[in-house]
Formats: structure tokens, C-alpha cells, sequence
């Protein structure tokens, strides 16, 4: 991912997220799994088991 993403993306948006995370458990960026999330409710997931 970019390091400085437009303010008026959707990643601009949440790249001011702290990663709660530990180091040891960042197997995927944050902001990829806020997009994919976002994306599957508009898609109509209703839960964390169709992000699986």
C-alpha cells in the first residue's frame, strides 16, 4: 500500500487507524481488511463468516 493515500479515497479515509495489533499478527494490512469488509456488506454479508 501507499504510504500517503488521497484524502478522498476510501483508504485516505481510514489511514488515520492506529493497527491495534501486535507486530507478530500483521499478516494483512488494516486498511485492505476495512475495504474488504465494507465491500462485503454492500455485497450483503451479514456477519464475519462470508469474509472467510
Amino acid at each position: 500500500m501507499r504510504s500517503n493515500p488521497d484524502p478522498g479515497s476510501l483508504a485516505g479515509h481510514f489511514a488515520v487507524l492506529e493497527d491495534p495489533r501486535g507486530e507478530i499478527q500483521c499478516r494483512h494490512n488494516l486498511i485492505d481488511m476495512i475495504v474488504i469488509a465494507i465491500a462485503a456488506v454492500l455485497c450483503g454479508a451479514d456477519g464475519s463468516l462470508p469474509l472467510s
